[in-house]
C-alpha cells in the first residue's frame, strides 16, 4: 500500500489513487479545503495536536501510522521526517520528493 504526505507531495503534483492513503503532518486547525478535496481520493490521517512546523513530531506520527497501516512505500519531502520513518520502518520503501 502507498501513502503519501501533503505538502510538498501532493502539493507537487503527486495524486494518490484509489486504495492509497495520505499521512499528513498536518494537525487539526490545518484541515483545510486541500484535504477535504484529497479526502474524496482517498482515506486522509492528520496528526491531531501539536505545533505547527514541528518536524519531528510529525515524522513520528508518520511512522507509527505508516507501521499501523502497513504502509509499504511512502512519498514525502522532509529529510528530517524521512530519517524518522526510515529509522522506525527500515523495509518501506521511502520517496523523497523534491530538492531540500
Amino acid at each position: 500500500m502507498r501513502g503519501f504526505d501533503i505538502d510538498g507531495v501532493l502539493t507537487a503534483g503527486y495524486i494518490p489513487e484509489p486504495g492509497d492513503v495520505v499521512i499528513s503532518g498536518r494537525t487539526f486547525n490545518e484541515y483545510d479545503d486541500t484535504v477535504k478535496a484529497v479526502a474524496q481520493i482517498c482515506p486522509v490521517y492528520v496528526r491531531g495536536v501539536g505545533e505547527y512546523g514541528d518536524q519531528l513530531h510529525a515524522g513520528w506520527w508518520k511512522a507509527i501510522m505508516i507501521k499501523l497501516l502497513g504502509i509499504t512505500e511512502f512519498y514525502e519531502d522532509s529529510p528530517v521526517q524521512i530519517e524518522i520513518i526510515q529509522r522506525e520502518n527500515p523495509e518501506v520503501i521511502i520517496h523523497q520528493v523534491g530538492e531540500r
